[in-house]
């Protein structure tokens, strides 16, 4: 049976642990509630004032504070998609298929650039996990991993790296930094005619 708390339902939240874990990768959106020292979802006065006046950004303080309210308890669209705005690591849940009623997920690991660059080292472009016996299931080992992924990316060794390995690596940088220098080219010529076709 569903729990809820002011018309909210719990498990659309994280667990106490992810939140701590989303904060250490700075995670700072603002939130409907707040978890307590206890790891609880809680609301108060405050709480229930700010959701009154639809204000979501509650205070954050130290646990040593007086004041401290704990830490901000996101949910799991507003998780998935932190990873995917600050760490560009696009997810979301699968059914495994049709004569199976059990789920999965799917994470891309890198950006098109990034993946002309680590896959010459070997690292895998995405990863795709299934067997859960719900979404939410799939949902929270999916949080789990990309916290994960966040905490242990790899990076590269030049030093461990053969030399045309490295060669190519430039290659493709410079390439990249062509193409963006023609896009600040081609947005400076932009502002440039409309500042003229403004002054007309």
């Amino acid at each position: 049976m569903k729990k809820y708390i002011l018309g909210f339902a719990l498990e659309d939240f994280v667990l106490y642990e992810h939140a701590v874990a989303l904060k250490e990768l700075w995670f700072d959106e603002p939130c409907f509630f707040p978890f307590n020292k206890e790891g609880e979802i809680c609301w108060n006065e405050k709480v229930f004032h700010n959701i009154q006046h639809q204000r979501y950004d509650f205070p954050i303080f130290e646990e040593e504070s007086i004041h401290y309210i704990g830490i901000r308890a996101p949910t799991y669209s507003q998780a998935f998609r932190f990873f995917r705005k600050k760490y560009k690591l696009h997810s979301y849940i699968i059914s495994d298929d049709c004569t199976k009623d059990t789920y999965g997920y799917h994470i891309d690991f890198l950006t098109k650039e990034e993946k002309d660059l680590y896959m010459m080292v070997g690292v895998a472009e995405c990863e795709v996990v299934s067997g859960f016996n719900t979404p939410e299931e799939a949902e929270v080992a999916c949080l789990i991993k990309l916290i994960e992924i966040v905490k242990n990316k790899p990076m590269i060794d030049f030093e461990a790296l053969p030399q045309e390995k490295i060669k190519e690596y430039v290659e493709i940088l410079n390439r990249t930094i062509k193409a963006l220098e023609k896009t600040i080219s081609i947005q400076e010529e932009t502002i440039y005619i409309l500042k003229q076709t403004n002054k007309k």
